[in-house]
């Protein structure tokens, strides 16, 4: 029985998992709506929330279990990467826990935690990982074996959709309207996209990250540029429309053509990404491609990247979407599988 915890940016959560895969709990302290003044994450503010909540969601967890701490076989705990302030809050607390009671403390890497969700039955496998923080391209050949080849030189893709969703003015719009949750621009993003006219891709022409330049065969990603194509476009509609900062309908679908725009490109540069990574290992070496992260929840990213490892007839493996962002789950059931192995 192994509690899982995690801090890495701006959810408090934790889990408590059986070897065998059964969910005993599953907890988190949300800090929706409490990073909103600030256009983003702030580690101070975050950290303070972390150390405000992490007592309570940790024995929240443990009480829902039914299991006493000192009952657990070990604590495995996010040890990064991720913002290093709200590391900290997670580390300590699970290392001072783990010596308590004297149990074995596993660190887990943040990445190899959301591979870990889709309990793939075989290695080697490509892993996506998407999300606000993290773009890499990672060859997992097993459990604590893993190589990156390639990152984000610059934003990762939930920065980029969260930043247009911003300049938009999308997440200003009351939540009623737009049948979307939380704060988060990306999630409101994704709604407005997929009404965007299907000749979006024409009407907004967009330049493929990394098609050209020193970078272009390798399996790297930019979205920086991307994001600046489409918060340029939004600007100008707003001016030629004489718009207000809180846009009417027609501004709305105007980013919302535009967002889908990008949502191609992001799917293309991945194919591409892929095709280079297939160059540079032998064919057939790799079993399936994992999506994990935040943004493996948008269902536009989901299809097609599907559509894409079909072309290369792999199958494409997703967590569930209630666990693709940040959880304890994902980082109790890596302690596990490690553990297994003696990690």
């Amino acid at each position: 029985v192994v509690l899982g915890i995690e801090s890495s940016c701006d959810d408090t959560a934790a889990a408590v998992v059986r070897g065998d895969g059964t969910v005993l709990s599953h907890e988190i302290a949300s800090q929706t709506g409490l990073h909103e003044q600030y256009g983003g994450v702030k580690p101070d503010v975050a950290r303070q929330a972390h150390a405000a909540a992490i007592e309570a969601t940790v024995n929240s967890a443990l009480q829902r279990a039914g299991v006493e701490a000192g009952s657990l076989t070990a604590v495995a705990v996010t040890a990064g990467p991720g913002l290093a302030l709200c590391l900290q809050v997670g580390v300590q607390y699970g290392l001072t826990l783990a010596a308590r009671h004297g149990l074995p403390y596993i660190p887990v890497h943040h990445m190899e935690a959301h591979a870990m969700m889709t309990r793939l039955p075989s290695f080697p496998s490509l892993l996506l990982l998407v999300s606000g923080g993290h773009n890499m391209l990672v060859l997992c050949e097993g459990v604590g074996r893993h190589r990156i080849i390639g990152t984000t030189l610059d934003d990762s893709v939930g920065e980029c959709f969260d930043k247009i969703a911003r300049v938009a003015g999308i997440t200003a719009v009351p939540v009623r309207i737009m049948h979307c949750d939380g704060d988060a621009g990306g999630p409101h993003l994704e709604r407005m996209a997929a009404s965007a006219r299907l000749d979006a891709h024409i009407r907004y022409p967009l330049t493929l990250p990394l098609a050209n330049g020193a970078q272009k065969d390798s399996c790297n990603f930019s979205f920086s540029g991307l994001k600046t194509q489409v918060m340029t476009l939004i600007m100008q509609k707003r001016k030629e429309l004489g718009l207000p900062d809180l846009p009417p309908p027609p501004a709305l679908a105007a980013a919302a053509a535009a967002a889908a725009a990008a949502g191609g490109g992001v799917t293309t540069a991945c194919q591409l990404r892929r095709e280079r990574q297939q160059q540079q290992h032998q064919p057939g070496f790799v079993r399936s491609l994992v999506v994990a992260g935040g943004v493996a929840a948008n269902a536009a990213v989901r299809t097609g990247l599907s559509e894409v490892a079909a072309e290369f007839g792999l199958p494409c493996v997703y967590p569930p979407v209630r666990y693709c962002t940040d959880n304890g789950l994902m980082v109790a059931w890596t302690g596990v599988e490690r553990l297994k192995l003696g990690l």
